[in-house]
C-alpha cells in the first residue's frame, strides 16, 4: 500500500437531503441553473474539478479533486497503458500481455522489496508493507480484485492478461486517509500485479506497483505522479474475492445506469455521516451500468458533466445546463439491490441534447433556445445559450453541445426550444433556425439536426 499518513477515520458533513417522490427533481437554485456555466471559461489543466453544487447549507463542504483523474477514469486496459503513472511504473516492473491469462482466484499476501520509490517515507531497498489483495475468476479481460485494507473505501474495474502461467493485472482503488491537521485525504491509486503462479498456488517473480493518479484534500508532501513498485512473492492466504464470505450482507449494491450522452457525477449521501467520495458514470452507450456496495439508508443525487469547445480566442468554454436531480431516500434494506436510471426526464422538467451534423463545408457555431431570458448571454441575437464556438463541417460527426431546457414549467415549452446555427466568420444565419417540439429519443433527450449547404 500507499503508506498511511495516519488511521482511516470519518469527518461530519453536514448533507442537505431532499425528501421527495420516486421520480429526481432539480435540486439546485433557480438562478444557478439558469446560469448554466455556458460562457464559463474552463482551466486549460490536467484536473477535474467535481464539487456538491446547489446546496442549500452555507456549512456544506465542497469535495474537489485537487489533482489528476478519478479511478472511474480507468475502463480498459487501454486506458491503463495510456497513462503516463503506468508506464511509468512499467520501467521498474515487467509487462505479460496475452489474452489467456491464468486463473489466479484467491486471496494473497505480497511481500518484498522496494525496487523503485518517490513516496514520501518509503525508501528503495525497505521492506515492502505486506499488501493483502484477492482477485476473482476472470470473465474475458475482466476480473474482481479488492484491496483487503480498511482503507480503501472504493474499487474501480479491473483487468488481466496474460498467458501461459505470467500474468498482469490492472486494478484500481480508493483509499481515504486522516492527517495530522484531523482533515483527509483521499487517494485515487492505480495498482498494477505482474507474475508467475505456482503449481501450490503462490505467486512468485511478483512485482506490485502502485501509483497516485489523483488527490483529494490534504495529502501534505505527496503528489499525482508519486510511485512504488516492489519485487517479490505473495502465499494464497483465503478463498478468490468472489467467494469472501462477509461484507455485502451489511450493504446494498447500488447499480447506477446513465441514458444521457454526458458522463454524471453520483453522490451518495447519508443525514448524520459522511457517504463514499462522489464517483462518475459514464454514458451507457460507452459502458456498462456502475456497481458498487453502500450502506443502507443513503439518498441518491446526481449532476452532469458539461462538454466544452474552444471559441474565437481559443479559451475552452463550458457548454449547455446541468441537469441534476436528487431522488427520495432509499429504503432497500441490507443484502438487497436497488437501480438507478438517470435519463433527461428531471421530476417535471425535461431536457434535450441537440446534436448538429455540419455538412454546410463552413464553420459553424450555434446559439439555442434563442429568446429564452438565461440571463448570461450577451450575441447579438438577444437571449438564449452559445458560445462562439467554431465546429468544422464534417458529414459523419456529430457535435456534443450538452443539454438544455426542453419542457420546464414557467420557463420554456416545446414549442419553444430552438436551435440556430451562425457562419463562423460572417455571424450570417447559416440555415433556417430548428424549431421545436423535436421527435426527442427516448431517454438520452438526443436529437440530430442536419445542417445543409448554406443559403446564399
Amino acid at each position: 500500500m500507499i503508506p498511511k499518513v495516519l488511521e482511516l477515520s470519518r469527518r461530519e458533513e453536514n448533507a442537505t437531503a431532499s425528501r421527495l417522490a420516486t421520480r429526481p427533481r432539480w435540486r439546485s437554485p433557480v438562478e444557478t441553473r439558469r446560469i448554466a456555466r455556458s460562457l464559463f471559461v474552463a482551466p486549460l489543466v490536467l484536473t477535474l474539478l467535481v464539487s456538491l453544487l446547489g446546496c442549500d447549507d452555507d456549512d456544506d463542504e465542497i469535495v474537489i479533486l485537487d489533482q489528476g483523474r478519478v479511478i472511474a477514469s480507468f475502463r480498459t486496459i487501454a486506458d491503463f497503458l495510456d497513462d503516463p503513472t503506468v508506464n511509468f511504473l512499467f520501467r521498474s516492473m515487467p509487462r505479460h500481455p496475452g489474452s489467456t491469462p491464468p486463473d489466479i482466484a484467491s486471496s494473497y499476501e505480497a511481500t518484498g522489496i522496494i525496487i523503485a520509490n518517490s513516496v514520501p517515507g518509503s525508501l528503495v531497498g525497505d521492506e515492502f508493507l505486506p499488501f493483502a489483495f484477492c482477485v476473482s475468476s476472470p470473465a474475458g479481460s475482466s476480473i474482481v480484485f479488492r484491496a483487503l485494507d480498511p482503507s480503501v473505501v472504493e474499487h474501480g474495474p479491473a483487468f488481466i492478461e496474460g498467458s501461459g502461467d505470467a500474468f498482469t493485472i490492472y486494478a484500481t482503488f480508493r483509499s481515504r486517509q486522516v492527517v495530522d491537521s484531523g482533515d483527509f485525504c483521499d487517494i485515487h491509486q492505480v495498482v498494477v500485479i505482474s507474475g508467475v503462479r505456482e503449481a501450490d498456488g503462490s505467486l512468485s517473480d511478483l512485482f506490485v506497483g502502485q501509483g497516485v493518479v489523483g488527490l483529494v484534500g490534504d495529502c501534505l508532501d505527496l503528489i499525482v505522479g508519486d510511485i512504488q513498485v516492489a519485487e517479490g512473492s505473495a502465499e494464497s492466504t483465503g478463498p478468490a474475492c468472489a467467494d469472501e464470505p462477509g461484507g455485502a450482507e451489511d450493504a446494498v449494491e447500488l447499480l447506477v445506469e446513465n441514458a444521457l450522452l454526458n458522463p454524471i457525477v453520483v453522490f451518495v449521501e447519508y443525514d448524520g455521516f459522511l457517504g463514499p467520495q462522489p464517483f462518475i458514470v459514464f454514458p451507457a452507450i460507452e459502458e456498462p451500468a456502475r456497481s458498487q456496495f453502500v450502506e443502507p439508508g443513503f439518498v441518491l443525487s446526481f449532476e452532469s458533466l458539461q462538454p466544452t469547445l474552444f471559441n474565437e480566442v481559443d479559451d475552452q468554454v463550458i457548454l449547455g445546463e446541468i441537469v441534476a436531480g436528487t431522488f427520495d431516500e432509499d429504503t432497500t434494506p441490507a443484502g438487497g439491490s436497488v437501480s438507478f436510471l438517470i435519463e433527461n426526464i428531471v421530476g417535471d422538467e425535461e431536457y434535450y441534447a441537440p446534436r448538429p451534423v455540419n455538412a454546410t463545408g463552413s464553420d459553424l457555431y450555434a446559439v439555442v433556445n434563442s429568446g429564452v431570458d438565461y440571463g448570461v448571454f450577451t450575441h447579438p441575437t438577444g437571449t438564449g445559450l452559445g458560445c462562439v464556438c467554431p465546429f468544422p463541417s464534417d458529414p459523419g460527426f456529430e457535435v456534443d453541445l450538452g443539454y438544455y431546457s426542453y419542457d420546464v414549467p414557467g420557463f420554456i415549452t416545446p414549442q419553444e426550444a430552438n436551435v440556430r446555427f451562425f457562419d463562423f466568420q460572417t455571424d450570417v444565419e447559416a440555415v433556417p433556425a430548428f424549431q421545436g417540439p423535436f421527435a426527442l429519443e427516448p431517454q438520452s433527450g438526443a436529437v440530430v439536426l442536419e445542417i445543409g449547404a448554406l443559403i446564399q
